[in-house]
């Protein structure tokens, strides 16, 4: 639950970064109230169709925007949406940023979701860090037993290597539809996410002891408490 959390948040500050706050995404993909612009058009808040030089066109009317392939990644949704009001449209963090694939800007493109789902994917390994933490011991803190186990360190540096590989290598870029993720993204929305699991099963796991401790049968052997019967494994 906790990293489904930490995928989804990742996903939702990224987009809201790149222009897409989360009120306007419910729905948009599959919405079919804009009309495809050109390519030329670009975003005017003057203007009538904020630039759609083919709205109310019918041939453009109600065509969906291509969110699975880079085809539509050039054209600004602002334009294409032109029914939206500006404050339906968040503001942009990286004003000029541009794809490696595409070579046009990430605001307010397609492009916005393949860095949210490239940030969703690195937000998992982070929290698989803390998964793998967590797990190295029953009931001792990770401060006790430390981290001596050489083949899980290379696992935890390898699969970090790995995401920034995916991430920061072009050809993967279009081959694994992954972006090159600003540093803002690249783990740091889940990072809470990774505070919250590893601080929860520190606290867990000193409890079970603190109890075991305290408590003592007529043998003087340690009872187990509510904590450890429920939540040891």
């Amino acid at each position: 639950m906790c990293q489904a959390l930490a995928g989804f948040y990742t996903y939702f500050v990224v987009m809201n970064d790149y222009g897409f706050p989360p009120a306007t995404l419910f729905y948009f993909a599959i919405s079919d109230e804009g009309a495809k612009p050109d390519e030329d058009d670009f975003y005017t808040l003057e203007h009538e169709y904020h630039g759609n030089s083919h709205a109310k066109a019918d041939e453009f009317e109600g065509v969906r925007v291509d969110w699975i392939t880079p085809d539509d990644g050039e054209l600004d949704l602002r334009v294409w949406f032109y029914g939206y009001d500006d404050d339906e449209w968040s503001d942009c963090r990286f004003p000029g940023k541009e794809s490696w694939v595409t070579d046009d800007e990430v605001c307010y493109t397609t492009e916005a979701l393949r860095h949210a789902q490239c940030a969703y994917f690195v937000s998992i390994v982070v929290v698989q860090w803390a998964d793998i933490l967590i797990c190295k011991t029953r009931k001792l803190s990770i401060y006790q037993q430390g981290m001596k186990n050489r083949m899980l360190n290379i696992g935890l540096c390898s699969e970090t290597i790995l995401a920034i590989v995916l991430c920061y290598i072009p050809p993967l870029n279009v081959a694994l539809g992954t972006r090159d993720l600003e540093i803002t993204h690249f783990g740091i929305p889940a990072m809470p996410f990774f505070v919250i699991i590893f601080s929860y099963d520190e606290i867990r796991k000193f409890l079970i002891r603190r109890y075991r401790e305290k408590n003592h049968d007529s043998e003087g052997k340690e009872i187990p408490g509510w904590l450890e019967r429920n939540t040891y494994y």
